[in-house]
């Protein structure tokens, strides 16, 4: 569809120039519908024409057809603008049909922007405007049947000093000259399936028609388009419109893309199969073709067939090469992993606890571990994935099982303990803590447990009728601080209480200060007397220092008599060794006793 413009251009508010429009003629062109022309007006005007070409009913407009003017002056100065289309002849007198008359239409300056204008009238819009720029499109809808009429578009300006005027004519034909453009392609030879791309130049284009037969996708309207796939084999042509701003062309390759036979797929590319250390498995492959390469051929029963056992000693990756009949193939990689189960064993911190109390478990299997999935039934919480799960409480006395179960790409183990956790109740007490005792030497009490349990232990033993029992009997020798431990299970859910027991110690050692040894058998010899003192020596002087008696070891005792014979009565002195058994010291007495007769 050709467009052909004939612009005049007129400056004259008061003069009508429209009986001189051909005379006054300067500039024709041909041109095609969206063209984009620019002429000297007195005012600067030009002129646009755009819009889409309906492929199947060619020469039509189906959008609209465009024309701009433009102002070398600001339009912040501008009152008013007016726009008239009419329909003229093309070749003699006018005798115009009006199309449209906006009549004067006054500016509305916006404050931020003085120079932007937006309007849109009935029939003819006001398109995009900018600095010293407005476009009208005039629609299809307003011109009716474009095709080889002509039309002439006239527009004022004015403001408060001057005013300014211009025109331009144009006709609509159905011509449009070729485009000699080329296409090209990433590869014209491809394997089934293969995706390629095409390009083009640009010469302005409006719009761009490929067409892929057997193609997917099998159109598009890019410009460049990629990612074009051909999944199956043969020849296929291509075919490409343009359409731009001057003309239109079509463009057919044919036989242009040769598809050639690919292997056919039958299975995923990249292919992974789990072996314990041992088995086997098949490989089957990926695509079916005329010949089969395994790499490398370790652990392979084959390496030229399609489907070969796979037997290796350790992890190993496969490729096969499938090839079909000519250039094209396939490529697939199969990593076969070669390992063992995992086996589980786990142990606890400790395997006895009290109520309320927490423990913790590790892994004392063997083998890599992927996870862990442990149970504590009654334990809180009752399940864990780690490796080493700690802080699992028992709320409950009672004996509880734990089950864990490992697993790694290669299989899986399990081990279930029953009565592995063995959770006590706790101690009662039932006392103080501590309890303290002052005592004489030889003095008994009977302790009392400060708490209930199934065992009791007492220490020192020193002292105590029993150390097992709750309630010993303490005979008083030695101050010292006895400890109790009730326990309901070994050293588990045990209470501990203190008896700090103290003794003090009296003189208890007698002397008598007068004997008579007179054989009557009341108080006839001179001794010390006591129950807890063992005699060293004892040794009796006269009052002048003579020694009268020397007595040794636990029987000393003075009878009254002296080298053989009776002694005088009288004062004597005595002076007396000893060791206090409740101690272990050695101690010293001395005094006057009477001898009488």
């Amino acid at each position: 569809m050709l467009l052909i413009i004939i612009i005049t251009s007129f400056f004259d508010a008061g003069n009508n120039p429209e009986t001189e429009i051909w005379k006054r003629s300067v500039t024709e062109l041909s041109l095609a519908i969206g063209d984009s022309l620019m002429a000297d007006f007195h005012v600067g005007a030009h002129t646009n024409s755009g819009g889409e070409i309906d492929t199947t009913r060619p020469g039509v407009m189906v959008e609209c057809i465009s024309t701009g003017l433009r102002s070398f002056e600001k339009r912040e100065s501008l009152d008013s603008i007016r726009v008239k289309v009419t329909e003229v002849n093309c070749s003699g007198p006018e005798s115009p049909i009006l199309i449209y008359d906006s009549g004067n239409i006054f500016v509305e300056h916006d404050p931020q922007y003085p120079e932007h204008l937006s309007f849109e009238f009935l029939g003819i819009e006001m398109g995009p405007t900018g600095d010293e720029s407005a476009c009208y499109f005039i629609r299809e809808s307003a011109l009716g049947n474009t095709i080889g009429k002509c039309y002439k578009i006239e527009y004022w300006q004015k403001n408060e000093c001057d005013s300014t005027y211009a025109f331009s004519y144009f006709q609509v034909d159905d011509q449009c000259p070729l485009i000699t453009q080329s296409i090209s392609v990433s590869d014209t030879v491809v394997c089934a399936g293969d995706c390629i791309s095409f390009s083009t130049g640009s010469f302005w284009p409006i719009s761009y028609a490929w067409s892929f037969p057997g193609a997917t996708p099998d159109t598009s309207s890019e410009q460049n388009p990629q990612n074009i796939c051909y999944p199956t084999p043969g020849l296929y042509p291509v075919t490409l419109i343009y359409e731009n701003c001057f003309n239109r062309d079509t463009i057919t390759k044919t036989d242009y893309i040769q598809v050639l036979p690919a292997p056919l797929p039958n299975g995923p590319a990249q292919n992974e199969t789990v072996l314990i250390l041992g088995d086997s498995a098949i490989l089957e492959a990926c695509a079916t073709g005329d010949s089969y390469a395994w790499s490398p051929p370790t652990g392979l029963s084959c390496t030229d067939c399609p489907s070969p056992v796979a037997s290796p000693a350790a992890s190993t990756t496969y490729t096969l090469l499938v090839n079909a009949d000519g250039p094209c193939t396939d490529t697939c990689t199969y990593s076969v992993l070669v390992g063992t189960p995992p086996i589980a064993g786990f142990s606890p911190a400790q395997s006895a606890i009290c109520e309320d109390e927490c423990v913790g478990f590790s892994f004392t299997g063997s083998g890599p571990v992927d996870s862990y999935s442990w149970h504590f039934p009654g334990g809180e919480p009752a399940t864990s994935t780690g490796a080493a799960p700690q802080g699992i409480c028992y709320p409950a006395a009672g004996s509880y099982p734990v089950l864990l179960v490992v697993q790694n790409a290669f299989g899986a183990d399990s081990l279930l303990v029953e009565n592995f956790v063995t959770v006590t109740p706790q101690v009662e007490l039932t006392g103080e803590a501590v309890q303290p005792f002052s005592l004489a030497f030889g003095d008994t009490v009977q302790l009392t447990a400060c708490a209930t349990g199934g065992s009791y232990a007492w220490s020192p033993p020193d002292g105590l009728s029993c150390t097992d029992c709750p309630a010993p009997v303490l005979v008083a020798t030695v101050s010292a601080s006895y400890t109790l431990e009730v326990s309901n299970g070994g050293a588990v859910c045990a209470a501990t209480c203190e008896y700090p027991v103290t003794v003090s110690f009296d003189e208890r050692i007698y002397l008598p200060n007068a004997f008579s040894p007179n054989a009557d058998g009341i108080n006839d010899v001179f001794t010390a007397y006591g129950k807890h003192h063992r005699v060293e020596s004892l040794q009796i002087f006269h009052r002048w220092g003579g020694m009268a008696y020397d007595g040794r070891g636990e029987t000393a005792a003075w009878d009254g008599t002296s080298k053989g014979l009776p002694a005088q009565p009288g004062v004597y002195v005595y002076l007396l060794h000893y060791t206090d058994t409740r101690t272990g010291e050695m101690e010293m007495k001395s005094g006057e006793v009477v001898l009488v007769r």
